[in-house]
């Protein structure tokens, strides 16, 4: 969420209560500092959203819970695909270059939260303030709200997985960078590491169908993603029981394996059944209805407020990436009167993305798929 032009107290800046109800300290201060553009979370929207303001010249505030978790890769730790590569080389190329790639890669969760820290944390003109934004109080008519809800896997320990019952999918020979700045990747191939395929079996079929009146996916009325479905949709959908899961390595060093394809919001101790590992969860929470919001995704309703990311119903690091950088421009350019920055649905992905939800909203977990685009 982007709000443009809005005054903090520099008391705020540095500490104070932890919940922050926004409006009500910028009406009640006296002493004031003025910033151009306001971003409110630090995730993959907000990073991309903060940044992109600050390069257009605005005095930026970041206002986000914790600093130490901006750049935190809460789900999957890999980056890319189909369609979800095109949006990440568009973010990277927006002043120019096609993206015709679909790029997928693994993540080191702790290097790429590092590296993003230390962008940010150095950047010139963007503050970052730590606090919860719990309110905002707004003149206008209300936004409108819907429910979906999103689920992770367990995480296995990596020593307790025998992998050579599984399939092993090595590096790229010549891995090709996603930025088109680069001709190469840091890492050499020979020092990368390789994902592994598996699959489910009868007996976690039977846990779960076992187990549907304790799970959210059946018991709440809420959507989930379709393209990233959980194991129990998979297992009440389709006969067979086997079902591929992908067994990524959450970094190089880390103990931990991702296993993509298990998604699932069971009970706790019904997932240590399943796997035998650390439990997943599940997240329920409400979006703005994106056809809410016009092409340059601020709000019809309210000026000056911009919004990207999960709260516009979407789901996945690159759609929120791609969402964040395009509302932080056009929050900056706001600020200055400067021409907003749009993209056709026939100029890249980015703009299908965004035309798709302020057109036609999502009443799903919206996600990026090369078929979405006609004109691919």
């Amino acid at each position: 969420m982007i709000l443009r032009s809005i005054k903090i107290p520099p008391s705020s800046l540095y500490h104070g209560k932890k919940q922050l109800q926004l409006l009500k300290r910028l009406i009640t201060s006296n002493t004031q500092e003025k910033f151009d553009v306001i971003v409110v979370g630090g995730g993959h929207a907000g990073t991309e959203a903060s940044a992109a303001a600050v390069r257009m010249g605005a005095k930026t505030l970041l206002v986000t819970q914790k600093k130490s978790t901006i750049g935190e890769m809460s789900c999957n730790p890999s980056f890319g695909g189909i369609g979800k590569g095109h949006l990440m080389r568009e973010v990277d190329a927006l002043d120019g270059g096609p993206a015709v790639w679909g790029l997928r890669a693994q993540i080191d969760r702790m290097l790429y939260k590092k590296h993003l820290q230390e962008e940010l944390f150095n950047t010139p003109g963007l503050h970052i303030y730590e606090s919860s934004v719990e309110d905002l109080i707004l003149s206008a008519e209300p936004l409108s709200c819907c429910g979906i809800i999103l689920s992770t896997p367990p995480r296995l320990e990596k020593e307790s997985i025998d992998f050579t019952a599984c399939t092993i999918f090595p590096p790229d020979d010549f891995p090709i960078p996603f930025s088109f700045m680069n001709d190469k990747v840091w890492l050499q191939p020979d020092k990368q590491v390789p994902t592994y395929m598996t699959y489910t079996n009868e007996g976690v079929a039977r846990i779960i169908k076992e187990n549907m009146h304790c799970n959210l996916h059946v018991t709440e009325e809420i959507t989930g993603p379709r393209y990233c479905p959980s194991i129990e949709s998979k297992v009440l959908r389709f006969k067979n029981s086997d079902h591929q899961i992908w067994l990524e390595p959450e970094g190089l060093d880390s103990p931990l394996i991702y296993p993509s394809g298990l998604s699932c919001t069971l009970p706790e101790e019904k997932q240590i059944e399943l796997v035998k590992s650390r439990p997943g969860y599940g997240v329920e929470y409400d979006y703005v209805d994106p056809r809410e919001l016009t092409s340059q995704l601020e709000t019809k309703k309210v000026p000056g407020l911009f919004l990207a990311g999960q709260i516009n119903g979407t789901t996945g690091y690159e759609e929120a990436a791609a969402q964040g950088i395009v509302a932080g421009v056009n929050a900056a350019a706001k600020v200055f009167r400067k021409p907003p920055l749009l993209i056709s649905r026939t100029e890249g992905y980015i703009g299908v993305l965004i035309d798709d939800l302020t057109t036609a909203g999502t009443t799903e977990p919206y996600r990026m798929f090369t078929s979405r685009a006609e004109f691919r």
